[in-house]
């Protein structure tokens, strides 16, 4: 007993400080418990969860400097590109029966040719037609799935703002917006 006493009491010294040697047992067990009771759940699929994920497309807008997208015809006219160069909005000022084009510089960032949707919204009355730049070899194909959507293939490597599309809008004079978003579909 007198043994056991000693043991238990006892204190095992770090410097100044002493612990009773009971203290550190006591705490050793709480973290061996502790600790085990955190395997369980986790081994048997109790504990889940989500994660954030995102996602870039390859094809994308150039969105340094503001020189890189071009509006002709217009009085007055400007373009915002989206943060990640997924999407655009324009707003332009026209003359009745005059014809704005949109020129945008497109980037594929990827390794192999990618193909992509472009959506534009477009106020009721103003006609759009869009179609790759002519004149410019081995360049964007456009071609028009819907009223307001086209299908876009752009040539791997168009990292140098060589692909171009142009976007034609007729309509009714006075000031609208347009918006335009891309989403890639699939590559190579």
């Amino acid at each position: 007993m007198r043994n056991m006493k000693r043991t238990m009491f006892g204190k095992i010294r770090m410097g100044r400080l002493g612990l009773p040697i009971w203290a550190l047992a006591l705490t050793i067990v709480a973290m061996v418990a502790a600790a085990g009771q955190a395997v369980g759940p986790v081994l048997s699929g109790q504990i889940n969860g989500t994660a954030g994920l995102v996602v870039g497309q390859s094809i994308v807008l150039a969105t340094e400097g503001t020189t890189a997208h071009d509006i002709t015809g217009e009085e007055d006219g400007v373009i915002v590109v989206s943060d990640d160069g997924t999407g655009f909005t324009a707003a332009v000022e026209a003359f009745r029966g005059q014809t704005v084009s949109i020129k945008l510089d497109l980037h594929n960032k990827g390794d192999q040719d990618s193909a992509a949707l472009i959506t534009i919204i477009a106020p009721r009355g103003v006609d759009i037609d869009a179609d790759e730049v002519t004149g410019e070899p081995d360049g964007v194909e456009v071609a028009k799935m819907s009223r307001n959507t086209w299908l876009m293939t752009v040539p791997a490597g168009e990292d140098e703002g060589d692909a171009d599309v142009q976007i034609d809008l007729t309509g009714e004079p006075g000031f609208f917006t347009i918006q335009a978003s891309i989403v890639q579909i699939a590559a190579g």
